[in-house]
């Protein structure tokens, strides 16, 4: 801990300016609570997801079954 020359215990120079207001808590509160009641209601959603809902989800953004990976077909062909 950085200490003046004259054994007082303020705190550092560059802190003696700063201003930490309530209000600055405040936001930063709201901020957090906004976000976290945000994931909050997606996952809820996503939890109660219907069975065709959830498939046709799993599809997008495509209207059909996506054909499987170039190296799954060359692996087969090694073996």
């Amino acid at each position: 801990m950085w200490t003046p020359p004259d054994g007082s215990h303020k705190p550092a120079p560059m802190f003696q300016r700063l201003i930490y207001e309530d209000s600055a808590a405040l936001f930063t509160l709201a901020a957090f609570i906004t976000a976290a009641s945000i994931y909050c209601a997606i996952s809820w959603r996503a939890l109660q997801m219907k069975r065709p809902q959830l498939e046709h989800f799993e599809n997008l953004p495509f209207a059909t079954e996506t054909p499987p990976a170039r190296h799954a077909d060359t692996a087969k062909s090694d073996a």
